[in-house]
């Protein structure tokens, strides 16, 4: 289980830690909201389709196909998100659905631009520089409140591992 508030030796790798974790939560929320519009599930559903049946029509036991779900769970994510921010991931999901294909990309190609997009090097690339418009700001901005009143919390009341200066 990730923790939402990590309890470190000084302030500032704590403070790292704090930004390292809502950069997990506002990247989680975006996946959730892209992988399920530019990923084809062909692949899968044939192969389940495949490996259920034996080749003489009867079924071997293995669960049946399914779509897949990228939702992240409830409990991971400390926050609602802003309306603005879901417009602007709407809008980033649109435009990267438009230039990639509707349910055109392989999962792992698509879990490569999405890690592209919420790394800080420099783009030439429209839909990967909109994304990260979606992730950086917003997702990040509804996060980070959530995560510092813990540690801030457990800071004020002399956490075992906080050092104090």
């Amino acid at each position: 289980m990730h923790r939402l508030w990590p309890l470190h030796v000084s302030d500032g790798v704590c403070m790292q830690a704090v930004i390292d974790n809502c950069v997990i939560f506002a990247q989680l929320k975006l996946r959730e909201a892209l992988m399920p519009e530019v990923v084809s599930q062909v692949e899968a559903l044939e192969r389940a389709a495949s490996s259920s049946n034996n080749g003489n029509g009867s079924s071997n036991g293995s669960r049946p196909a399914r779509i897949k779900s990228w939702a992240a769970s409830p409990k991971l994510f400390p926050c609602d998100v802003s309306p603005e921010a879901k417009d602007l991931m709407k809008e980033a999901v649109s435009a990267a659905k438009g230039a990639w294909g509707e349910r055109q990309l392989p999962e792992l190609e698509a879990e490569d631009r999405l890690a592209i997009a919420c790394e800080r090097a420099p783009t030439s690339d429209p839909v990967i520089a909109k994304l990260r418009a979606a992730f950086q700001v917003p997702l990040l901005a509804a996060c980070i409140p959530h995560t510092l009143l813990p540690h801030s919390l457990s800071v004020n009341a002399k956490g075992r591992h906080v050092r104090n200066d």
